[in-house]
């Protein structure tokens, strides 16, 4: 089984689950990134909740865990811990690549298990070919060539880091938060390494299921969504197309004004009061009357196709790229 961490009152255990009765609120995290990227939210939440934290294979607390290629076996995993330490009742927190993992997680446990879901910046579910922005696309390509942890940091930050609600700079304002994000996320990528990088992004660019969405819409699961206004990684369009798509009477958006992909950094209370007042909400079960079942149409099952031949071309021309650049060295 895999490790986790759980935390209460801002201390630490790891493989110890301890509830005291408060709310469990699951987090996971995003494309090569560590709980430890979650920048303190996780202990500040802590102090109202008891949290659980689970890191995808090859990365911190499961570093040395065999590495998976597909979201559903990601899945899987976090399942696992949470049958183990028989939890009757959870929150889940799914930031970007963590999205995905909720969306399939939601069908592997029981409706009765599930008090609600807070969808952060999300990624690619089923909905459109629109994965990632061009941008963030060149400053990837970019990334597999550089060596300097100073470069990389420079590209990390103009893909990733936006400004704070009022439109300020994070870094200039408060140098420690910079050093810690800096530290945090070089250490994660020498964690997963080349190889651990490559199978989460395989598993992204493989994956299309509309099931979980479907799932989360039919049974109308108390959402919360927030997308961050000025990401470079995943369109804003996408991320609302993504909302539209999977929206019920449980359901409130947030926009993180000025906030970029990786929103923690500039955005951390209000994360942390989002997280807060979401599980505090006593109105956020409108009604528990599944939806009608949604059909998967003629058409449903082209856009799938048309998707999934993008996707396999995207990561064909995305893997030709890697070893041409590495033929070049």
């Amino acid at each position: 089984m895999y490790n986790y961490v759980f935390i209460c009152n801002r201390k630490e255990l790891i493989n110890e689950f301890k509830p005291s009765g408060k709310p469990i609120i699951l987090m996971l995290r995003g494309l090569s990134r560590s709980y430890k990227a979650w920048l303190g939210a996780q202990d500040d939440l802590s102090e109202k909740y008891d949290i659980l934290c689970i890191d995808l294979p090859g990365i911190l607390l499961s570093k040395d865990e065999k590495l998976l290629y597909s979201i559903s076996s990601m899945a899987d995993k976090i399942v696992e811990v949470i049958n183990y330490l028989e939890i009757d009742k959870l929150y889940i927190v799914g930031p970007s690549l963590g999205s995905m993992i909720t969306w399939e997680i939601v069908k592997k446990i029981h409706i009765s298990k599930i008090q609600g879901l807070v969808i952060i910046v999300p990624s690619h579910s089923g909905i459109g070919i629109n994965r990632i922005s061009k941008k963030a696309i060149n400053i990837l390509f970019k990334l597999k060539s550089v060596n300097n942890d100073n470069e990389k940091i420079k590209l990390l930050k103009e893909l990733l880091i936006g400004k704070t609600t009022d439109g300020r700079d994070i870094f200039e304002d408060n140098p420690d938060i910079e050093k810690k994000w800096k530290e945090c996320i070089l250490q994660d990528l020498k964690d997963l390494g080349k190889k651990g990088q490559f199978a989460q992004l395989f598993a992204a660019a493989k994956y299309y299921s509309k099931d979980g969405l479907n799932y989360v819409k039919r049974n109308r699961i108390p959402l919360k969504f927030i997308i961050a206004e000025k990401d470079n990684m995943i369109p804003v369009k996408h991320q609302l197309d993504i909302y539209e798509y999977v929206k019920n009477p449980n359901s409130s958006l947030l926009e993180l004004k000025n906030s970029g992909h990786d929103f923690i950094v500039t955005h951390k209370k209000e994360i942390v009061e989002a997280i807060s007042d979401f599980v505090e909400d006593k109105n956020k079960f409108n009604s528990l009357i599944p939806a009608p079942e949604i059909e998967n149409n003629k058409d449903n099952k082209i856009i799938k196709k048309i998707s999934i031949f993008a996707s396999l071309l995207i990561l064909g021309l995305l893997i030709r790229y890697l070893f041409k650049n590495r033929r070049k060295k």
